[in-house]
């Protein structure tokens, strides 16, 4: 897949979810996005929210720094490129997209259970998410395989700027597929 082709699929897919969470989550109520799980350790509907406002907070100033910096050393995008991935990357990717219902242990960084949380979280939500495509628009001018963002939990690790973008994407569909099944 070229670093086009990428970003023009992540464009695609987190406007899907914009939708979504627009049509389906902006106008529920506070008692319906606070409804606890039958499970007493598994997150509401606002703690799926606020775990992904948890991660935009780390990773959304990084990118836009990593895309200025990439500017400004020259790595600029070159049509037909392919994407390639590190084994950070990878790794990312593939705890993103697994199907396993139970998940991962989430750090207590990104952990929001107990917080006391806000309707208001939905729009915070939506507003990071389109500043992520704003985001994605950028980076259309950078070499994605060569701007690197700090991995947030341990910063001597690196992200390619695409894989993370590509992660982001897949966390969020992740986590929203969930908050669809606590409304069901």
């Amino acid at each position: 897949m070229t670093q086009n082709e990428l970003l023009d699929q992540l464009e695609q897919d987190l406007r899907v979810i914009l939708e979504e969470v627009r049509q389906r989550f902006s106008p529920l109520d506070e008692t319906t996005l606070k409804r606890r799980p039958d499970n007493p350790k598994g997150w509401n509907i606002l703690e799926c929210f606020d775990h992904l406002n948890r991660s935009y907070n780390d990773y959304l100033p990084q990118i836009e720094m990593a895309i200025h910096r990439a500017k400004a050393h020259s790595m600029l995008s070159v049509s037909g490129t392919p994407v390639r991935y590190t084994w950070l990357g990878k790794e990312a990717l593939r705890w993103a997209k697994s199907t396993k219902p139970k998940g991962f242990k989430t750090s207590k960084r990104y952990n929001p259970l107990g917080t006391p949380l806000e309707v208001s979280t939905v729009k915070i939500f939506i507003i990071n998410t389109e500043k992520l495509l704003r985001l994605i628009q950028m980076s259309r001018e950078v070499d994605i395989n060569r701007a690197k963002v700090r991995f947030a939990i341990i910063p001597m690790f690196k992200y390619k700027l695409g894989n993370l973008l590509e992660f982001i994407t897949a966390h969020n569909q992740r986590h929203v597929a969930q908050a669809v099944r606590l409304l069901e």
